[in-house]
């Protein structure tokens, strides 16, 4: 069987690495080819996404010993809850980001894939704060976050990494 402060424990883990390298990336970048607009945004959504993933994995810790002095349970729905709300003020701030830079080619494509994936885990937490109450779902929102981030950084690695145009 999981046990769930482990799962938490190694998603803060992969969500401060992913932060991490977006750091590494920037300081070892070559310096002959200024960053596009493309690679700047998917650098900062990196570490945008490496850092929340690393606070809302720990926030059920804290959160619960809260909670327990109160004698109140719903440590998942109330975590759910903040992570939904951090989702809708992201996404938002993604929409407008990425209408700024529709004109660059592949960026739309990927704006509409991220909100669409940000909508699903949306929908997701909204289950699980009004129903269901349950760790899981917040697992799997914090693993797409987590999967979201990997896929920027290997995109950005994939641009930084084309030989100079």
């Amino acid at each position: 069987m999981m046990n769930i402060e482990s799962f938490l424990l190694t998603t803060a883990q992969v969500g401060v690495a992913l932060a991490g390298f977006s750091a590494l990336i920037t300081s070892f970048r070559r310096r002959d080819r200024p960053l596009l607009p493309t690679e700047i945004t998917g650098r900062n959504m990196i570490l945008e996404i490496g850092l929340a993933t690393t606070y809302f994995a720990l926030f059920p810790f804290p959160l619960e010993a809260l909670l327990s002095v109160f004698g109140v349970v719903g440590v998942w729905r109330i975590s759910s809850l903040m992570l939904l709300i951090f989702l809708i003020a992201w996404s938002s701030f993604n929409f407008t980001r990425f209408r700024r830079l529709s004109q660059l080619e592949g960026l739309t494509r990927l704006g509409l894939g991220l909100e669409i994936t940000l909508l699903v885990m949306g929908f997701l937490l909204a289950l699980n704060m009004l129903v269901f109450g349950n760790s899981a779902f917040y697992m799997i929102a914090l693993l797409s976050l987590t999967s979201i981030a990997s896929m920027q950084f290997l995109t950005f690695v994939y641009q930084y990494s084309r030989p100079g145009e």
